[in-house]
């Protein structure tokens, strides 16, 4: 019995120095690597090289020691960086550094003097980059002609609509600032007035594609705008909407 309860605390006194000789040489090392991983986007906003100035490291290949780093006031320091929602910051035991970043992501695209620009959920403009087109609602006229609370509301009933994210890509306002939704996928505009009621209208739009597309009436008059602001009524023209531009 004795003779078990010596070898187990050797055995626990040799775990013990060996745990104490790694982290005291580990004091000692230098980070070995960097790794920078953006997760959750297909579009980078930010560079590496932004987030190594950020935290004030030169480069990949700068030198730091072990004890000189913080992890949480590193991701403090990248959250600041306008286009980072999220930073985790971890420090492997073989001293490699990874730094994980969420980036904003793009909610609508608009145009805002004269540039397009992707906007986030809390309107903070990602510029675009060159080749990158992220898959998102065009609001091709002035958003600040209405409340930003009532086109997150737009944009989210869009795109939580399985049916009409497949058709709609583009959403503009007419000389009476109401509200266009625009198929390019069908050649179609369709006028809903403002957002009161969007089930009912999406409804009528339905009705639209299911049944009265296919009117015998229709195929030498081409439909060009729907009307669905009106309460259960559905109005087909060949009338092109005037828009803000």
């Amino acid at each position: 019995m004795k003779k078990r309860i010596l070898s187990n605390i050797v055995f626990f006194l040799t775990v013990s120095i060996f745990v104490l000789f790694a982290f005291s040489k580990s004091e000692n090392n230098n980070i070995t690597d960097f790794e920078i991983i953006f997760k959750q986007n297909d579009y980078q906003y930010i560079n590496t090289q932004e987030v190594y100035d950020k935290i004030n490291f030169q480069n990949k290949q700068s030198t730091y020691s072990i004890k000189d780093i913080n992890t949480r006031l590193l991701e403090d320091s990248i959250e600041m960086l306008i286009y980072v929602k999220n930073a985790e910051v971890y420090l492997s035991l073989d001293n490699k550094l990874t730094i994980l970043i969420q980036q904003e992501n793009p909610f609508i695209r608009t145009v805002i003097d004269n540039d397009i620009c992707f906007l986030t959920r809390d309107s903070v403009k990602l510029n675009v980059v060159d080749g990158q087109s992220p898959n998102v609602l065009f609001f091709i006229d002035d958003i600040s002609l209405k409340p930003w609370a009532e086109t997150l509301y737009l944009a989210d009933y869009l795109y939580g609509n399985r049916f009409l994210k497949s058709i709609i890509n583009k959403v503009s306002y007419n000389h009476n600032s109401e509200y266009i939704l625009h198929s390019g996928l069908f050649d179609l505009k369709i006028n809903i007035g403002d957002v009161s009621k969007l089930s009912e209208k999406e409804d009528l739009i339905k009705l639209y594609f299911t049944t009265i597309v296919n009117d015998e009436r229709l195929k030498n008059n081409k439909v060009k705008v729907l009307n669905v602001k009106y309460e259960d009524q559905l109005i087909c023209t060949n009338e092109e909407v005037v828009s803000n531009k």
